[in-house]
């Protein structure tokens, strides 16, 4: 199952996004598989910060 979220993408705009996997570093540094839903590309693992996305509830928006 996918996590809903929601992305910021840097330029003011948010787009709606999948989490579809968690994964922590030796650091202890979460990072989220993360596909933007508006044609941003493949999904890729990435750095996961909260204040650039932000987690819906599983039962969606």
């Amino acid at each position: 199952m996918c996590q809903p979220v929601e992305v910021d993408l840097g330029d003011g705009a948010w787009a709606l996004g999948r989490i579809s996997g968690w994964w922590q570093d030796p650091a202890g540094r979460d990072w989220c598989r993360l596909r933007v839903v508006r044609g941003a590309g493949p999904a890729g693992w990435r750095p996961f910060d909260p204040e650039r996305v932000r987690l819906f509830p599983d039962s969606g928006l």
